[in-house]
């Protein structure tokens, strides 16, 4: 049990840890100032101060799942927008303000049975399950459109991220209040949550890294 604790320590130190390259390799290479990576950039801001904020509550054994109800906000409603400028078909488009809707009213349901208490579950879910799709939809239209080597394309590194990451937490977030229950398997399921932390920055950075090949 308590190599259990510290390996899942070490992640959760780990996944934190590994959103800094891909925020300095986007200053390096000025992700900001292009039209869509800058929307990915001012997000992983956003991580860094959602992060800072939740290791103080933590720090002070203060509850800090406010922050993640915030933070699926933000994290969603920017992606949300990235996709609509990504994306190129407008029948494929017309998914996405539909999709903010649905996360919306998951997002009030979480607020109205948790109250700020536990996890947001429904959100969590919809979003994973949604960004999934928008990735999955994004790669089709890569493949169909790019007449470049889809490895230069920062959007295919970018998109890989999202894929990976939302589509690898989607049970997890999906059973996470039930598995609270059960103590000796919710810390490993966690684990995955925070190795795909670690993995979700990797090809963020290649994508900034590779920033000045024009996306789609």
């Amino acid at each position: 049990m308590l190599i259990n604790v510290n390996l899942q320590n070490t992640l959760v130190f780990w996944g934190q840890i590994s959103l800094f390259p891909p925020v300095i390799i986007g200053l390096i290479r000025k992700s900001y100032s292009l039209k869509l990576t800058q929307l990915i950039f001012y997000l992983l801001i956003c991580y860094v101060i959602f992060e800072s904020i939740s290791s103080y509550y933590t720090y002070n054994n203060q509850n800090n799942i406010f922050i993640f109800f915030i933070g699926t906000f933000v994290e969603f409603t920017i992606l949300s927008v990235f996709y609509y400028k990504v994306l190129n078909s407008k029948r494929i488009k017309i998914i996405i303000p539909i999709g903010y809707a649905l996360f919306m009213i998951a997002l009030v349901l979480d607020f109205q049975n948790n109250h700020l208490l536990s996890f947001n579950t429904y959100s969590l879910s919809i979003e994973s399950l949604l960004l999934t799709l928008y990735a999955l939809l994004t790669f089709y239209e890569i493949l169909i459109n790019s007449e470049q080597d889809i490895f230069a394309n920062p959007l295919f590194w970018i998109n890989s991220a999202f894929l990976i990451y939302y589509s690898g937490n989607l049970l997890v977030f999906l059973f996470n209040n039930y598995l609270y229950q059960t103590e000796h398997v919710h810390p490993k399921i966690w684990m995955i949550n925070s190795i795909l932390n670690i993995i979700y920055y990797i090809p963020i950075s290649i994508g900034f890294w590779k920033n000045k090949a024009t996306l789609i």
